[in-house]
C-alpha cells in the first residue's frame, strides 16, 4: 500500500469515529436526561468495600428544584476534613440562595455545563444550612426552555 493510500484509509477511519462520536452526543441532548428526585446520602458507607453496610446510610431528599444564578463559585467555606495540622480546610462551594424554581420528578432535562465548585452550600429560610461534597449542573428544562442551577444527583448523565 502506498503513502497516499494509507494517508486516506487513516482518514477515513478517523472521520468514521469523530462522527459516530458527535452523532452519540447530539442525539442523547435531543431526548433529554430525566430529571431524578436529588439525594443527599450522610454517613456513607458503601465505598468502604467490605465493610459496608448500606443500612447505615442516611440518605435525605434535596427540594427538586434549579435556581436561575444562584452560583457563587468563588465563595470559600469551611470543610471538616482531617489536616495534618488539625485544622479545617477551606474549599470553593456553589452558595444556593432561598427555595428555587420547582421542577417534576421525571421532566426531560438537558445538561448544559458543570460548575467548577465541587461542594454546595444551600440555605433556604426556616431550615438549616446544607453542605455536601458534590458540584451543580446548569440545565435547561426541554419542554419549556428555562434554564437553572440545580444538584448534581438530580441528573444521571453518566448512565445514558
Amino acid at each position: 500500500m502506498n503513502k497516499k493510500g494509507l494517508f486516506f484509509l487513516i482518514i477515513s477511519v478517523g472521520m468514521f469515529f469523530l462522527l459516530n462520536a458527535c452523532g452519540t452526543i447530539g442525539d442523547s441532548s435531543e431526548s433529554g436526561f430525566t430529571f431524578n428526585q436529588p439525594t443527599l446520602t450522610i454517613n456513607k458507607t458503601s465505598d468502604k468495600g467490605s465493610s459496608a453496610n448500606k443500612k447505615a446510610d442516611i440518605v435525605r431528599q434535596l427540594p427538586a428544584a434549579m435556581w436561575a444564578e444562584p452560583v457563587q463559585q468563588d465563595r470559600m467555606i469551611p470543610w471538616n476534613a482531617k489536616i495534618e495540622s488539625g485544622l479545617t480546610k477551606k474549599v470553593p462551594a456553589c452558595l444556593l440562595q432561598g427555595d428555587g424554581i420547582p421542577i417534576k420528578v421525571g421532566t426531560k432535562v438537558e445538561v448544559l455545563q458543570e460548575s467548577e465548585c465541587m461542594y454546595f452550600r444551600l440555605q433556604r429560610p426556616g431550615n438549616p444550612p446544607v453542605v455536601a461534597p458534590y458540584g451543580l449542573l446548569k440545565i435547561r428544562v426541554i419542554s419549556t426552555g428555562e434554564e437553572g442551577w440545580t444538584f448534581r444527583t438530580s441528573v444521571d448523565y453518566d448512565q445514558e
